[in-house]
C-alpha cells in the first residue's frame, strides 16, 4: 500500500478553512484529502496561535469564528510537533539565510526534517524560498 504524501501545513492554508477568501476551495480540498487519508498533515504547535491571531485580525472573522476555528484545528488530530533544539537551529539558519520570519522558517525546517512538503498560500513566501522549490508547494499548485 502506498504511503500518503506528507505535508507540513502552513497557517495561511488553515485560515482559509474558516474564512471565505481566494484559495479556499483548494484549502478545503486538502482538508478533505486529509480526512479521507489521501494525505497526511503535520504542523508545528505554533500553528494554533498563528491561526487564532490571523482570524483575530481578519476582516470577516468574529470572536465566535476565531474560537471555534482554533478548537476545531486542535481536534483535527494531525501531528502537532513541539520545537526541539535541532529544529530551532535549522529554522534560525533558514530565517537568516532567506530573509524570512522565524515563524515561517519553522514550517520549512519541519518539512526538511520530516522529508515532507510545506504547503502554503503565502505566495510571497514561496518566492522567497524559491531555492527550496522541491520542498515548498504553493496551495495554488495543489492538485485537488
Amino acid at each position: 500500500m502506498e504511503k500518503a504524501p506528507l505535508f507540513v501545513l502552513d497557517a495561511s492554508v488553515a485560515v482559509k478553512w474558516y474564512t471565505h477568501e481566494a484559495g479556499r476551495s483548494k484549502a478545503v480540498k486538502l482538508r478533505e484529502h486529509y480526512a479521507d487519508g489521501r494525505v497526511d498533515l503535520l504542523a508545528p504547535g505554533l500553528i494554533v496561535y498563528e491561526v487564532g491571531n490571523a482570524l483575530r485580525f481578519h476582516p470577516n472573522a468574529t470572536k465566535t469564528i476565531g474560537s471555534s476555528a482554533v478548537k476545531a484545528l486542535r481536534k483535527m488530530q494531525f501531528i502537532i510537533e513541539s520545537l526541539h533544539d535541532d529544529l530551532i537551529e535549522k529554522a534560525m539558519e533558514i530565517s537568516y539565510a532567506e530573509g524570512v520570519t522565524f515563524y515561517d522558517a519553522i514550517y520549512l525546517a519541519l518539512a526538511e526534517e520530516e522529508d515532507a512538503k510545506l504547503i502554503t498560500a503565502d505566495e510571497r513566501l514561496v518566492r522567497k524560498l524559491k531555492k527550496y522549490q522541491n520542498r515548498v508547494l504553493s496551495l495554488s499548485a495543489y492538485e485537488a
